[in-house]
């Protein structure tokens, strides 16, 4: 059975702490993503790993290789679990954040990539240089390269793994994001997915 990760989707350390101890025994794993980083900085990540538990640090790296390397190290350092790029950053990049993350060894970070954002469909993939294909076919795409370079699974919406499991290999079960088209009018699902992956 996999494990539930609960998103700290909150504002500050204080609140993210609450909802720790809220939980209790209950869960053992959490993700920090911008928001919350941003406001509070690595001692968020040190805060729940004093609890005993584990972090995803879901910050989309995408940046040049060196820069997403220090920081994936600097993600090793805290003692982070999970870790999130952004696949279009290409080999090189995916490349150096999964050779920082092994530096760890067994305990260091393992490395998703994400995919395409959720947000996104066939339309603002055209305005952004990807035409020709659909979303499902940009994630088969993005998820191979990810997985050839390095990467430990993949970030994609569960229709996508669902259309075809076997395209982007076993690891498409490390990181699923929100469904993409979950039933609600079209702007909402855009507005609740700007950012997600």
């Amino acid at each position: 059975m996999a494990e539930i990760i609960v998103a700290l989707d909150v504002n500050s350390r204080a609140e993210a702490e609450a909802k720790v101890r809220l939980l209790g025994d209950a869960v053992n794993f959490y993700k920090i993503g911008l928001e919350l980083f941003t406001a509070e900085g690595p001692d968020v990540v040190k805060a729940v790993k004093a609890f005993g538990k584990k972090v995803f640090l879901d910050l989309k790296f995408h940046d040049i290789p060196r820069t997403v390397e220090r920081s994936v190290t600097s993600g090793g350092k805290l003692g982070v679990d999970l870790m999130t790029i952004h696949s279009v950053g290409g080999k090189a990049m995916i490349r150096a954040a999964a050779d920082a993350a092994a530096a760890f060894g067994e305990a260091g970070p393992k490395i998703l990539a994400v995919t395409v954002l959720t947000s996104l469909d066939a339309g603002d993939l055209a305005d952004i240089g990807v035409a020709g294909r659909t979303p499902a076919e940009q994630v088969q795409a993005m998820g191979r390269l990810a997985l050839d370079n390095g990467a430990a699974g993949i970030v994609c919406s569960p229709k996508e793994v669902r259309r075809d499991p076997r395209s982007c290999g076993a690891a498409c079960d490390a990181g699923r994001a929100s469904c993409r088209g979950c039933g609600r009018r079209p702007e909402a699902r855009r507005d609740a997915g700007r950012g997600s992956a």
